[in-house]
């Protein structure tokens, strides 16, 4: 695979971060007077009680309340919880201060219209589910997991997932939810680590789609990547989603990568075929839900073990064997069983609940897929990039899914339900072209070269609006 660059992960792709600004939780200070004394003699006289006492009064009855709404949980709670930490933690910290839970963070390219409603536009409220997050040690050993961390809308840059986790993760394992998401970076903040980890998902895509024979649907994200390098300039994001059964892949179900891999001070930079033939370090998914983490028989970043050098997915490298007639076994440690549905609220918040998912669910699998969903979208993006080529999303080897869109420097407009490209108008003397004032594709023909277009050579543009164009500076 001559001209293919390695992805400069290293040490680009490492942030600097420091663990601060922890607070511990709110001491809880006793406030007991003491009694008062009673007058001494045969008759106690009965004073009018000052404002001082009133005061008193008033705030042992608000303070007997709030006692009560706490326990019974309609008062919320004041304190704080103090943070989880690692026993016996000794580099330089100390152990109050290191949190156990592990934060990933993703970087949201476009994220396409909304699943269940096409006709809504994109970029308001189409938004998208994060991937559900897993995490494993060095061995493959399952530390924790975080299902379900929320929405994200399309071009955020901050949309986090904390994990709780038992030990240091090294393989991560994504598992798309229902909504597909463009993702275009990923970051992990690993307690006591002094550096991020960074990976972008959607620059990895394309080279590694060259490499391994399958494709992998990315788009241009717009994001400027803080990464000192990457595969290109150009920032891309991968589609990750939840499949449907009997679903064509138009988007990965998840991304498994060892994070260890990519980072210079603990592994060399290898050739790209060492990072997309090999499913323990880097592995694109399409099973319906990845819920099991493929790891190395034999580790190759043990010292005086020797490294792989192919052909790559060796038996003894990335799988077991087993004496079967079946063949070889990948060696995986799959995901603890979870409950879905939640265990709090009465049987009939219970049955609300389960029906609420159902219909959702029904929704779900009736709704057009994602190609489908775009293709209806009244949406056409517009760059001025110089990286960005109409030319390459139209490459029908190629993996690309998203909207239409117009390169501005190359002067072409793919059409992407299709991967039908066009040139500008002003660049043809005959033919189907892009007009940029009718913000369509046109027939630019004298009446007999007009016979031999088809119609099947004029897309029916629902994007013909100008109001919905999205302009990449």
């Amino acid at each position: 695979m001559s001209g293919l660059s390695v992805p400069s992960t290293v040490p680009g792709l490492s942030i600097p971060f420091n663990v601060s600004g922890l607070t511990t939780p709110g001491t809880a200070w006793l406030n007991a007077d003491p009694p008062t004394p009673q007058p001494t003699g045969d008759v106690a006289l009965r004073t009018v009680p000052g404002m001082l006492e009133t005061f008193n009064a008033w705030t042992s009855v608000f303070t007997f309340v709030k006692t009560l709404g706490v326990i019974f949980g309609w008062w919320p709670d004041g304190q704080k919880e103090k943070p989880k930490t690692r026993p016996n933690y000794t580099p330089g910290e100390t152990p109050d201060d290191v949190p156990i839970y592990t934060k990933v963070n993703f970087w949201i390219g476009n994220d396409g219209p909304h699943p269940l409603d096409p006709t809504k536009p994109p970029m308001i409220n189409a938004g998208g589910d994060a991937p559900d997050v897993h995490l494993f040690g060095d061995g493959g050993n399952h530390i924790g997991s975080r299902y379900q961390p929320g929405f994200c809308p399309s071009g955020s840059i901050h949309c986090y997932a904390g994990v709780d986790t038992e030990g240091y993760a090294s393989y991560v394992l994504l598992s798309g939810n229902r909504n597909p998401t463009c993702i275009a970076l990923m970051t992990v903040e690993i307690p006591g680590v002094e550096r991020k980890f960074g990976f972008a998902l959607g620059n990895w895509a394309p080279p590694c789609e060259k490499i391994s024979g399958g494709k992998n649907p990315w788009y241009y994200a717009n994001h400027d990547l803080p990464l000192k390098s990457a595969v290109n300039d150009v920032s891309k994001c991968l589609w990750i989603g939840s499949r449907k059964d009997n679903q064509k892949p138009q988007y990965v179900s998840g991304m498994q990568l060892r994070m260890r891999e990519f980072r210079s001070n603990e592994a060399p930079i290898r050739k790209m075929d060492y990072y997309c033939r090999n499913y323990p370090v880097l592995n694109f998914r399409i099973e319906k839900y990845p819920h099991v983490v493929q790891k190395w028989a034999i580790d190759p970043l043990l010292a005086g073990t020797k490294a792989p050098t192919g052909p790559f997915l060796d038996p003894q490298w990335a799988t077991e064997t087993e004496d079967t007639e079946d063949g070889e076994t990948l060696v995986t440690e799959p995901l603890p069983s979870v409950t879905v549905m939640g265990t709090f609220g009465d049987a009939a918040v219970k049955e609300r609940n389960r029906n609420r998912y159902a219909r959702l669910a029904r929704r779900w699998i009736s709704a057009p897929d994602l190609v489908e969903q775009i293709a209806m979208d009244p949406s056409v993006y517009k760059s001025h990039q110089p990286g960005h080529l109409a030319s390459e999303l139209c490459d029908r080897n190629a993996g690309a899914v998203g909207h239409s869109f117009v390169s501005y420097a190359e002067k072409m407009f793919c059409y992407m339900p299709t991967k039908t490209l066009y040139k500008f108008c002003d660049e043809i003397d005959e033919g189907a072209c892009w007009s940029e004032d009718d913000n369509k594709v046109i027939v630019k023909a004298s009446d007999a070269g007009m016979m031999a277009i088809s119609a099947a050579d004029i897309p029916d543009l629902r994007h013909a609006h100008s109001s919905m164009n999205i302009v990449w500076k």
